[in-house]
């Protein structure tokens, strides 16, 4: 598993108690919206593929790159891992963009609930410090003054047929950035807060 793998699971194992609730009724009941990179990138066997040719490309890449590594770029494994250990068998989404991966997931979790497909939605996410090409990009076009941070939050989602607007607040005030988990992250945290709820569950 990759880094942002294992902080996912670690972080969605903790609503297995409340998640287990939904899965008693109904197998299929709870969706997963999962915001989390492709990678990591293998820099070593990247620049050892520098200069290769179309004729020698094929060997020179199963001489360098671990088979396994594949596993640990494809972000759809992450949420993958998490779903099988809490034992999830309902629609699963994952979403990569960079800097509103995690808007996605609240908005599309947001829709399902409301037009009932799940009874409830775990969106998560996880960011980690494992990919140095990611962390540079970052810090050129998103960071500004802000603190990177490693982090994974999860929140376990249910309707109260009230709409809510996830854009409605205001992300670039906050002096920490968590990278693609950002949006998710700060919302645990303020409702974490708002509800008093000091156990780290959502």
């Amino acid at each position: 598993m990759s880094r942002n793998g294992v902080l996912l699971s670690a972080v969605c194992l903790q609503a297995r108690e409340e998640i287990d609730k939904f899965l008693e009724k109904d197998p299929f009941s709870v969706g997963v919206y999962c915001a989390v990179e492709n990678g990591p990138v293998d820099l070593e066997s990247t620049k050892a593929l520098i200069g290769s040719t179309r004729e020698n490309f094929a060997a020179m890449y199963k001489k360098h790159r671990n088979p396994k590594l594949y596993f640990k770029q494809l972000p759809n494994l992450a949420a993958a891992h998490m779903g099988s250990f809490l034992g999830l068998n309902g629609p699963m989404h994952v979403y990569n963009n960079s800097s509103i991966g995690s808007l996605h997931a609240l908005e599309q979790a947001e829709m399902d609930l409301m037009d009932r497909r799940v009874s409830a939605a775990l969106v998560c996410s996880a960011f980690s410090f494992e990919i140095p090409i990611m962390l540079e990009r970052i810090k050129r076009t998103s960071l500004g003054e802000r603190i990177l941070c490693e982090g994974a939050g999860a929140m376990l989602l249910t309707s109260n047929e009230r709409e809510i607007d996830w854009k409605d607040f205001n992300y670039q005030g906050t002096s920490e950035y968590y990278g693609i988990s950002h949006q998710i992250i700060i919302q645990a945290i303020k409702r974490r807060t708002l509800s008093g709820d000091r156990t780290g569950n959502i």
